[in-house]
């Protein structure tokens, strides 16, 4: 943290203007900061919050290295992404939950089977 604070110094408080401390570093902290639930329009925390519950009820993009074949090794396990879920919206959201709901959103969407593009530019 403290290398981190070198190029971003903090100047405040991270609950209050997340534009002035570096991103909290520990599950807790991160629990606390996306688990309030009150909008602030001078911190980032709702969009946060928003992409999550995107992440935990619809897209299911839970980003881990369970793989292994990777740079990171599997320090990011899958279980870590369904505890926060569940720590987040509470006990419905869970591995059940996030897994129906994400087929329920392949299939509206189509998926990737049904992916017809020709070019795509990123």
């Amino acid at each position: 943290m403290n290398f981190l604070n070198k190029f971003y110094p903090q100047t405040g408080d991270c609950e209050k203007d997340t534009t002035k401390c570096t991103f909290a570093n520990s599950y807790e902290d991160m629990i606390k900061l996306f688990g309030n639930v009150k909008y602030d329009e001078s911190t980032d925390n709702a969009a946060y919050r928003g992409w999550m519950w995107l992440c935990c009820n619809e897209i299911g993009f839970l980003q881990t290295t369970d793989e292994g074949r990777n740079v990171f090794g599997e320090m990011v396990p899958l279980n870590l992404y369904i505890d926060m879920c569940t720590d987040l919206f509470g006990p419905t959201v869970n591995v059940k939950t996030i897994t129906k709901r994400n087929a329920a959103a392949q299939k509206y969407y189509g998926g990737a089977q049904n992916y017809k593009a020709g070019y795509l530019l990123l």
